[in-house]
């Protein structure tokens, strides 16, 4: 570990100190860090904490640190904290990614909260791990440690996501391809309605009959878009999806996509390489490194 994140861990070790001084052995602490778990966090941080937290600090900690059991429970306790006192106010939160391919660290120790209802933009040079970060999120990449903290009320924690790459059936007409994904959700006449809705808003109504092949670039990009915000998700994530579009044509589909997510404010997670998109589409931007 480090030198900079032990002395970021002696300083939450610090802030506890005066809170814990109460505690004078070893017994009476552990007696009163499992009533305070058990009465103040919520049963979903209580179920990962208490599976993940312990293995991950003695994971990250343990190699190169000797740290009293007194230290590691105080530590324990503040991140607990934290990840209830943000509970409300996130849709997701990340807790001490660590993700490696082969001998290459993509992360080590990754925290980020995600407000909801809000663009929240991930920049950075290729090769960063951006990409990474999404299938991790959406569940897709599973070989990590750390946790993905859901806010309760997010429920079945659905996504829809746009690829760099279209991805629509081709044997499917523009209507077909968005009624593909929300078939199992919706009763025919309704899902009609949603479908003309966001056609409409990417300017394809009168193009709902045509094949993909029959679609320029910038078309089949507005589609993709209709459908990932037609379909019912808690969380839409979206990787460079406006990569390979000229500046004007961009520009377009920006416009669009601001004029859909102002009709359906769900929280958006989108990765750019392109400081301009996240300064234009992002309420808050992550630059990764």
């Amino acid at each position: 570990m480090n030198k900079h994140r032990l002395q970021k861990i002696h300083k939450d070790i610090d802030k506890l100190s005066k809170g814990l001084e109460r505690w004078k052995t070893k017994e009476n602490l552990e007696e009163n860090l499992e009533e305070n778990l058990k009465e103040n966090l919520e049963e979903n941080l209580e179920e990962n904490l208490k599976e993940n937290l312990e293995e991950n600090l003695e994971e990250n900690l343990k190699l190169n640190i000797k740290i009293s059991k007194i230290e590691y429970y105080k530590y324990k306790l503040y991140l607990a904290n934290k990840a209830r006192k943000n509970s409300n106010e996130y849709v997701l939160e990340l807790v001490n990614i660590c993700k490696r391919y082969g001998d290459k660290r993509i992360f080590n120790n990754l925290n980020i909260d995600f407000p909801k209802n809000k663009i929240i933009v991930i920049t950075g040079p290729s090769g960063v791990g951006k990409t990474t970060l999404l299938n991790i999120i959406s569940g897709i990449d599973k070989e990590y440690t750390g946790q993905v903290i859901f806010s309760k009320d997010i429920g079945s924690e659905k996504f829809s996501y746009v690829f760099q790459e279209d991805r629509l059936i081709p044997w499917l007409t523009v209507y077909e391809n968005i009624a593909f994904v929300l078939k199992s959700q919706l009763q025919k006449e309704e899902m009609k309605q949603i479908i003309h809705k966001y056609l409409r808003l990417v300017n394809l109504y009168e193009d709902k009959n045509l094949l993909p092949k029959a679609l320029s670039g910038g078309m089949k990009r507005r589609v993709a878009l209709a459908r990932a915000f037609a379909y019912e998700s808690d969380i839409l994530l979206m990787d460079e999806p406006f990569k390979g579009l000229d500046n004007d044509l961009k520009k377009q589909i920006m416009d669009e996509f601001l004029q859909i997510w102002n009709e359906n404010k769900k929280t958006v997670i989108l990765v750019t390489h392109n400081i301009e998109e996240a300064e234009v589409l992002g309420h808050y931007i992550y630059k990764m490194e």
